[in-house]
């Protein structure tokens, strides 16, 4: 229920903001009969959270109606839920709105409000010239009118939105795209905020069910359309989706992201279809789907790929001798020995304009990298060639630390590389503009979805030699496509797989393990103190994983005591974010409790659920080009300010300020899911192994988890489970045309 009147005193006030008031109504009928004081009809008693609330203010108010037993007069009062303060009905915050404008002056504000009443709005918008006596100088009324118009429509679309959750930077945004007709635009048509990527698909929903958007309207079925091709597609890996398929990927959408209720049928897609195809937000072939911007992705990369075919590298001209020379030399610095196949991928990187390097773990790959790139300094020199500037890159900053920390050379994210930033409605490094770099080696490219592909390779040159590694066993991209997989299944480019395991000592067994996942070989070996297994049997009666969840603690407990308190040597990898008690998002409060319990309240910052403490292991879960730390970056909270809800965090030795509307871009890091790891190594990896999480239990998850440890490996839980996980090889199959886009340019030429 919901009342309105204005405030005429206030009983009780508090610093929380709770307070008891008396509001007058206007009209004794708003309030029930039942509820109607006798003595006090046009009066109502309201308690609640009223922080902004003063005297004299028009508020309304929206909740329900409360008994007091103890009531010494009157047993009646209002208790609210959520309230608005009417800021145009009020006089005394007209005066201040009005005294803003223009300079027009708080005297002559309150003057006005005092002759006209809240009639003033009206006037001040429409029949400014009625005030033309208080002007003191020409057209100082119609400037006025002007900008009240623009101050109530903001103060409108801020009332509107509010309620539903959007943050103020959101409505600001909204309020500068369309301006004075915005309420107008978001409640006739709601979606408009989603293709503009400012609000979810959800909560666009949620807007068009309140104002009486039926289900099959045209713009909701369009946005259902492109969201899917674009987002949900994109997050199941796939780049199209197939036209039969999309009625019922439309709807599996909609399950689970809708507020109105009701299915699509295959009539309103093929209209939506029809609509997005002609104004070229969608793009058909064949049966195949793809938003616009998807398609463009998968072109741009395929056209680019193809046309660096058949170029003449740098350093084709070398001869192979000159080039074994070189290598030979570099044995002998190094006191390293290279196997044939490391030979042949350095020979293939230098005398070849687009290679791919790959392997498995320990075959190798970052010895024969460091010998590409010296080979790459040394014959520059020894043939006089214009100095080689190399550009070494990778998807995450985790993976180029580790790049980095294994050559000895500058190492960045490709974002970084290509200077992207999504404000910017176009790329600041692209064809017109290409990076001044010769040579481009970019690691874990099995990590690199289509987009991130197309804007790399838009800012490379022509005549830039490109090396890409990694290893196509490891988990796809969380983003979609499978460009390593693709670039390699064409067969267009000279690939060299690495094979001989090179790792011996305290990794050795973990790395024997993680080839025996591969073979598809169920029994591994925990016989060494570097590769463990605790046995926690699944049942029935405990499907949230309590009994796991214990002894998961006492194993962590035992390596954190063992490796001398020092968290950060030790990872916990969870297939999952959520769903059971070891899953991501509910082990780290017990995680941090157990390394960093909380010793006074004013060395924690809740925000939400989440409680923020010195000494916390944290991790960036978005892009914020603006602080310069993006989605995957971890750190160590170094101060926290309960006084201004503020955090400071450590990335390894830069130090980035939090405030509270920005900690949601924050997680604890004590546990994360294996996507999250992909690209960085840790000593000890414990890897919690339950049927429970059986959705996500695929050999490729396995294999990238175990491949993570460098000098521990630890399972808790059920060995069935990973039995399971090792036999199952299908996971989702990506949709994604590349690699016949490659194979069928390619045989053309031919």
């Amino acid at each position: 229920m919901k009342i309105k009147g204005k405030v005429s005193r206030t009983f009780h006030s508090t610093d929380s903001g709770f307070k008891i008031i008396a509001l007058e109504v206007s009209k004794n009928s708003m309030i029930p009969e039942k509820y109607r004081n006798p003595d006090y009809p046009m009066s109502v008693s309201v308690v609640g959270n009223l922080k902004n609330v003063q005297d004299e203010y028009v508020v309304e108010i929206a909740g329900e109606w409360e008994h007091r037993e103890n009531g010494r007069y009157w047993p009646w009062q209002f208790k609210v839920e959520r309230y608005t303060v009417c800021d145009f009905e009020t006089p005394c915050i007209l005066v201040d709105i009005i005294s803003n404008l223009n300079r027009f002056g708080r005297a002559r504000a309150k003057r006005l409000v005092e002759v006209y009443g809240t009639d003033i709005v009206h006037i001040i918008e429409n029949e400014p010239k009625v005030l033309l006596a208080w002007e003191t100088k020409p057209g100082e009324m119609e400037a006025l009118s002007r900008e009240f118009k623009k101050y109530h429509e903001a103060a409108n679309l801020k009332e509107f939105l509010s309620k539903y959750g959007v943050e103020e930077q959101i409505i600001d945004d909204i309020h500068e795209r369309w301006g004075l007709s915005a309420v107008e635009a978001v409640s006739k048509n709601p979606y408009i905020l989603c293709r503009h990527k400012l609000v979810p698909f959800l909560l666009a929903d949620k807007i068009a069910k309140d104002c009486e958007i039926t289900a099959d309207n045209p713009d909701r079925v369009d946005t259902v359309l492109l969201y899917v091709l674009n987002d949900y597609a994109g997050g199941k890996g796939h780049t199209y989706l197939r036209m039969t398929q999309l009625p019922e990927d439309c709807n599996s959408f909609l399950k689970d992201n809708c507020e109105i209720q009701g299915s699509l049928r295959k009539r309103h897609i093929d209209d939506a279809l029809a609509r997005c195809r002609a104004k070229g937000e969608v793009v058909i072939e064949e049966e195949k789907v793809y938003s616009k911007q998807r398609y463009e992705s998968e072109m741009v990369v395929a056209n680019i790929l193809v046309s660096r075919i058949g170029r003449k590298a740098r350093y084709s001209h070398i001869p192979k001798e000159k080039v074994e020379a070189c290598v030979d030399e570099m044995q002998e610095e190094l006191e390293v020995e290279l196997d044939p196949l490391q030979r042949e991928a350095v020979e293939m990187a230098l005398c070849h304009q687009t290679s791919i390097l790959t392997g498995g773990a320990g075959c190798g790959k970052t010895t024969t990298l460091r010998f590409i790139i010296g080979a790459i300094e040394k014959l520059s020199k020894l043939y006089r060639l214009p100095s080689c500037e190399i550009a070494l890159a990778a998807p995450t900053g985790m993976a180029a630390k580790r790049m980095m920390a294994s050559t000895d050379k500058e190492a960045r994210t490709i974002h970084k590389l290509i200077e992207y930033n999504p404000a910017l409605p176009l790329l600041t490094l692209n064809e017109d503009n290409p990076l001044a770099y010769d040579f481009v080696i970019v690691d874990e490219l099995s990590m690199v979805d289509i987009d991130t592909m197309a804007m790399l390779l838009r800012a490379v040159r022509d005549d830039t030699q490109l090396l890409f590694l990694g290893d196509v066993h490891q988990l796809p991209s969380i983003g979609p496509g499978e460009v390593l997989h693709d670039i390699i299944d064409s067969g267009v480019f000279p690939v060299t797989a690495l094979k001989r395991s090179f790792r011996h000592g305290s990794r050795k067994t973990i790395l024997e393990n993680a080839n025996r996942v591969l073979d598809g070989v169920t029994e591994l070996d925990f016989g060494y103190s570097d590769c463990l297994f605790y046995d926690v049997p699944d049942t029935s009666e405990d499907k949230k994983c309590r009994r796991l969840m214990k002894m998961l603690l006492k194993v962590y407990y035992e390596e954190y005591a063992a490796c001398g308190r020092k968290s950060e040597k030790i990872q916990v990898l969870s297939p999952m974010r959520i769903k059971t008690l070891v899953s991501v998002d509910q082990i780290n409060p017990e995680l941090q409790d157990l390394v960093n319990a909380l010793i006074d309240e004013e060395d924690e910052v809740r925000v939400g659920l989440h409680r923020f403490r010195k000494n916390d292991r944290v991790m960036q879960v978005s892009n914020n080009y603006d602080k310069n730390v993006y989605n995957g970056d971890k750190g160590i909270v170094k101060m926290v300010s309960v006084k201004s809800c503020r955090v400071l965090v450590d990335y390894d030795g830069t130090l980035v300020e939090y405030t509270k509307k920005e900690l949601d871009q924050l997680k604890h890091s004590f546990a994360i899911t294996v996507h999250k790891a992909q690209g960085g190594q840790h000593p000890i990896v414990i890897i919690p192994i339950t049927n429970y999480h059986s959705v996500l239990l695929t050999r490729n998850l396995l294999y990238t988890a175990m491949t993570r440890a460098k000098q521990k490996l630890i399972f808790v839980g059920d060995r069935d489970a990973l039995e399971y996980t090792i036999r199952n090889t299908q996971g989702i199959k990506r949709n994604t045309a590349l690699c016949d886009r490659l194979k069928v340019t390619v045989q053309k030429a031919a």
